[in-house]
């Protein structure tokens, strides 16, 4: 298992802030591009905090607006990993979104990560090991 709250304190500290624009942006350009291959899921305007890259319904990943994080698919990194985007991105790279392969304490979290709301219900996932797609389902 990988410490998420690491990885969350490495993306704080050593990248730039994305401006939303350029989120926008982003989304629009993979779906102009990439539209047969790749499809955006982001209800911004609902105030979800992740940018979701689906390939064939799956999702293969995630840019978090609150955080200079993304998590994207191995199968699918070298596909889009030339976008600028990710110069001001801490990149996880993914073999599966479904496997468990984090922890993270959730009141350190909620201390240290304000910015992003831990949505999950008490006991909804296992802190100890817990997949990146609960995650997103536990933050978005």
């Amino acid at each position: 298992m990988k410490d998420l709250f690491m990885v969350l304190e490495q993306a704080r500290r050593n990248h730039n802030n994305l401006e939303i624009g350029e989120i926008h942006s982003f989304a629009k350009e993979i779906e102009l591009n990439n539209g047969t291959t790749f499809s955006v899921d982001w209800d911004y305007w609902s105030g979800e905090d992740w940018l979701t890259l689906l390939k064939d319904r799956r999702r293969v990943g995630i840019v978090c607006i609150k955080l200079p994080l993304a998590f994207i698919a191995t199968s699918i990194k070298n596909d889009i990993a030339s976008h600028s985007i990710f110069n001001k991105l801490h990149v996880e790279t993914i073999d599966d979104f479904d496997i468990a392969c984090w922890n993270l304490s959730i009141n350190d979290f909620n201390s240290k990560f304000s910015e992003l709301d831990w949505h999950g219900f008490e006991n909804a996932l296992n802190p100890e090991a817990f997949s990146t797609n609960e995650l997103w389902y536990a933050t978005v």
